[in-house]
């Protein structure tokens, strides 16, 4: 190689040499986490808003989870429900669930989905605020809930998110005047996810 050779060669050498540096603190080591079928998507809400809810859960659902190992930092959380696999343990009232439009009404809404808007640093078995939106029947709303980081457990990172959400303000209705006085069903539904991420 001669001397002008060398000296391009140097040159080039130089600039990517400045480039790693300057680029150096932005590498992450985010990577996009997808759910298991370990996973599990549950819910629960009063009945009689007396003794044990009335639970429930989603047997279909897709999730990823954008997690930096490093900073322990969670991007994004994202997540696609199929509301036809709406599962109580009754077919009757499954049924009810899924096509009266009072309900989720899922001949005309299929889908329901959550989309945090802004990343969160977790720490191990600590709770922390996950803030986005979840659209229910094209409605969509803000909502807060809560992740815990549960560590990497065999091959897969765990995660646990709770939540408490208003059905009606996404037009979730249907209600029932008892004899006694009061509704049939509360307005508040607890959510629970179990995810198992790799």
């Amino acid at each position: 190689m001669g001397r002008v050779g060398w000296f391009h060669f140097r040159s080039k050498l130089n600039l990517l040499i400045i480039a790693l540096v300057v680029l150096a603190p932005s590498i992450s080591w985010s990577k996009t986490y997808t759910i298991t079928k370990k996973s599990t998507l549950g819910f629960s809400i009063y009945k009689f808003k007396i003794g044990a809810p009335v639970k429930g859960k989603f047997k279909k659902f897709k999730a990823n989870i954008d997690f930096d190992i490093k900073t322990w930092t969670v991007g994004s959380v994202w997540a696609l429900i199929n509301v036809d696999s709406i599962d109580t343990g009754k077919v009757k009232r499954d049924k009810k669930l899924r096509e009266d439009v009072d309900f989720f009404n899922t001949k005309k809404f299929k889908e329901m989905t959550f989309i945090s808007n802004r990343p969160v640093i977790v720490q191990k078995n600590r709770t922390v605020e996950v803030k986005g939106d979840l659209t229910i029947k094209k409605i969509t709303r803000p909502v807060s809930l809560y992740l815990v980081y549960l560590g990497l457990i065999g091959d897969a990172h765990k995660f646990k998110v709770t939540g408490l959400i208003d059905r009606k303000l996404w037009k979730i209705t249907w209600n029932k005047v008892m004899d006694v006085g009061g509704f049939v069903l509360g307005d508040e539904v607890n959510i629970e996810l179990e995810l198992w991420a790799k």
